[in-house]
């Protein structure tokens, strides 16, 4: 599976707007087949950016780490996040999560 920036959208989208104390289930994101949530939830886990155990509860997730709450801030505005693949499609970087943090640094301060 290839990770997709949209779907990475989706699911810090998802969990970012659920109701306080309400977890995310792997059928609570618009776009994405239950397996395939589940396959994000893992690598969003792995990455530090939601909180659940995947090993425990591997088709729910419990809220964003402040890590996560960092990238759904720069994700959810789409004009600043074409932004930043435009500008690392012009770098020829590719867009990792240390990517777009260093990229949105640029682009704020106009280096």
């Amino acid at each position: 599976m290839r990770r997709d920036w949209d779907k990475i959208r989706a699911v810090l989208r998802a969990v970012e707007d659920a109701p306080k104390g309400r977890s995310v289930g792997r059928d609570d994101i618009p776009g994405l087949e239950a397996d395939e949530a589940v396959e994000y939830f893992w690598m969003l886990a792995e990455a530090g950016l939601v909180k659940g155990d995947p090993k425990v509860w591997p088709d729910r997730l419990m809220g964003l780490t402040w890590a996560g709450h960092d990238l759904a801030e720069i994700l959810r505005k789409e004009g600043f996040f074409q932004q930043i693949k435009d500008e690392a499609k012009r770098r020829g970087v590719a867009l990792t999560m240390d990517a777009i943090g260093q990229l949105a640094r640029i682009i704020l301060g106009g280096a």
